[in-house]
């Protein structure tokens, strides 16, 4: 996904969200960089709380990728670990989004949704974000 088009559905889901609105996303490996401290510059706009984790990392260094994520969020004046939380395990990601969240509030899960796996090296890793969230779902006390 691009700036823009988180920018798109976090600004459609504000008016419709009666809580608080969670954003979980990332930034492919390997692609545009310009575009990741852009990415928490929009989620800081609409978001009551962001997840910065991982998307496709390919051949590059996760960490440095979330780094330059979280750059957006250290200047649009938001906190770590109150206002947006950086979690590298996608999967860790989905849950303590759903874990946060309370009734009333709205949970995006952006960018992996339709897709079966993430690139992790040259590796593709299984990957089932709705069941992911089914999952955490359970854990929290919703049947999914």
């Amino acid at each position: 996904h691009t700036p823009e088009s988180l920018d798109k559905v976090l600004s459609l889901l504000r008016p419709l969200t009666k809580g608080r609105l969670i954003a979980v996303f990332g930034s492919a490996g390997e692609r545009d960089r310009a575009k990741r401290p852009r990415l928490a510059e929009v989620a800081s706009r609409y978001a009551d709380l962001f997840v910065i984790t991982q998307e496709d990392p390919r051949l590059e260094d996760p960490k440095a990728i979330l780094s330059e994520i979280e750059a957006g969020a250290v200047s649009s004046g938001k906190r770590s670990g109150e206002d947006y939380l950086v979690i590298d395990d996608r999967a860790q990601a989905v849950r303590e989004a759903i874990r946060r969240a309370k009734p009333g509030d709205t949970v995006l899960l952006a960018g992996k949704g339709h897709e079966a796996s993430i690139i992790v090296g040259e590796e593709k890793v299984p990957w089932d974000e709705a069941g992911q969230a089914r999952t955490a779902l359970r854990e929290v006390g919703f049947a999914a």
